[in-house]
């Protein structure tokens, strides 16, 4: 597999411009002020010449030197149907013909570049040729296919608009106006929303009821704090709208808010929403954006003895995140961000900075699964260094299709967080955390074009601070729909 196919683009659409050559037969070009072959004319192929692949393959290389004719007759048929493997066959033998035509040669070129996944090159070639033969409708083609994948979709529109406004064949035309149909999506909002049933044992994070802490004098204090368990349900809505630029440079929209809602338990009730604008390159196999952001927190504050929302904290930050295709089975995430967090004034003492370095590593062997690793280092640098800590975790996760529609997901992680400075009982919290989760769902079983997700997850902390000490688990149902 390539990275060209990988691309959205039905291979039908393909088929439909190269089909130019379905009812070709094809012939050595004839000299033109350009000397350039141009394949979209009815012409044959010379009768001393086999026509299947198998018999061309047995002809010896020195049938090929002493026939020059014969063999810019095949050349032409695989730049016409854009078969890279045939071209890598004969080009060779074709670049030691004293009296090449070097158009032909580049032509082929840009066909295998493209092909492997080397798009600049391909669209540099592909220009190239255009500029000598600007009604080759074929070529043109090809050189809008090369920009689309490579993600230049202003110039990919620009050549297909050129395209359009020639008289094609219908079927050619449909092929054109899917190829813009699909660069104009990329301009569509992208939403996706998801709502969770979730029962949550011990929603206030409490240690075990009875847990002792002894202080060095021997004096002691024993948690009363009880678990406590709510029903509720946790939502999640993000809109995000590209523009595309020139070149490879696009501007962008994000809007996302997520939040907790818990009919029997009010006080535990959250509500973030946060807004980014930005802008970035891409291409074939490389992403990278710069954000600015600006975020918005509310909470129930269950000192004023009511279920309302109230301001928690405001933020503003920098978000730098990036891909990149490191080949066709792994692929590189990651991501710097800065957040400047301000606080209600009863929460004074946490305002300061926020800083989140995460790195992920993707492998997709096949179609049915993948592997996945991550390092993240995060650091909290607020006004009271008992609050403040740095963390760093890892995680692994690995996703699976079964058969029959099923299909799972699990992840397991681990971190451990450091604190600044001692608390209130004089100690500097050290703490080692721990997840799991393991997601179950059938592609079969779906309504209003929503699957259903079963999750069950686990979390622990294990420290030094023995009221900080617990852990949980919970089973949720997630509905999600990307549209």
């Amino acid at each position: 597999m390539n990275l060209l196919s990988k691309m959205v683009i039905s291979p039908a659409l393909l088929i439909a411009f190269h089909a130019f050559s379905a009812d070709m037969t094809i012939k050595p070009p004839v000299s033109d002020k350009h000397n350039v072959v141009v394949p979209d004319q009815q012409v044959k192929l010379p009768t001393a010449a086999p026509l299947s692949d198998a018999e061309l393959e047995k002809l010896p290389a020195a049938y090929w030197r002493e026939n020059p004719s014969a063999l810019e007759s095949v050349l032409s048929k695989y730049v016409v149907m854009g078969d890279a493997e045939g071209l890598k066959k004969y080009l060779p033998y074709y670049r030691d013909v004293p009296n090449r035509d070097p158009s032909l040669i580049e032509w082929g070129d840009a066909i295998i570049a493209a092909r492997a996944g080397d798009f600049k090159t391909a669209i540099r070639l592909y220009r190239k040729i255009n500029s000598l033969l600007p009604n080759v409708t074929l070529v043109r083609f090809q050189l809008a296919m090369a920009l689309y994948a490579d993600k230049q979709y202003v110039a990919a529109e620009h050549e297909l608009e050129k395209l359009r406004a020639e008289q094609l064949p219908e079927q050619y035309a449909q092929a054109v106006d899917h190829v813009l149909k699909m660069i104009h999506r990329q301009e569509q909002w992208d939403f996706y929303a998801s709502a969770t049933y979730s029962y949550d044992k011990n929603v206030n994070e409490a240690p075990p009821v009875g847990t002792k802490m002894v202080f060095p004098n021997g004096s002691s204090i024993t948690s009363q704090q009880e678990p406590r368990s709510a029903n509720g349900v946790e939502f999640d809505f993000s809109a995000d709208k590209r523009w595309n630029l020139r070149g490879n440079y696009f501007a962008a929209l994000h809007l996302s808010t997520f939040g907790k809602l818990y009919w029997d338990e009010k006080t535990s009730n959250d509500l973030s929403s946060r807004i980014g604008i930005g802008g970035g390159y891409s291409n074939a196999v490389t992403e990278i954006e710069l954000s600015p952001f600006f975020s918005h927190r509310w909470y129930v504050n269950r000192d004023d003895n009511n279920s309302n929302f109230d301001h928690y904290n405001t933020g503003y930050g920098l978000r730098l995140s990036g891909s990149q295709w490191l080949s066709t089975k792994f692929k590189y995430q990651g991501a710097l961000e800065w957040t400047q967090n301000r606080y209600r004034s009863d929460y004074r003492h946490l305002n300061g900075n926020d800083y989140l370095m995460s790195h992920t590593l993707m492998y997709l062997p096949a179609a049915r699964y993948y592997w996945f690793g991550g390092i993240d280092y995060s650091i909290r640098d607020v006004e009271s260094k008992t609050n403040s800590y740095d963390r760093w975790g890892a995680r692994l996760g690995w996703g699976q299709e079964w058969g029959k529609g099923f299909a799972t997901r699990t992840t397991i992680g681990y971190g451990r967080k450091t604190f600044d400075d001692v608390d209130f009982f004089n100690i500097k919290q050290k703490n080692n955390e721990y997840s799991a989760s393991v997601s179950l769902w059938n592609r079969n079983f779906y309504f209003g074009g929503i699957t259903p997700r079963l999750t069950w997850s686990y979390r622990k902390v294990d420290g030094n601070h023995p009221f900080y000490n617990y852990d949980k688990q919970n089973v949720v149902v997630e509905f999600s729909k990307t549209f």
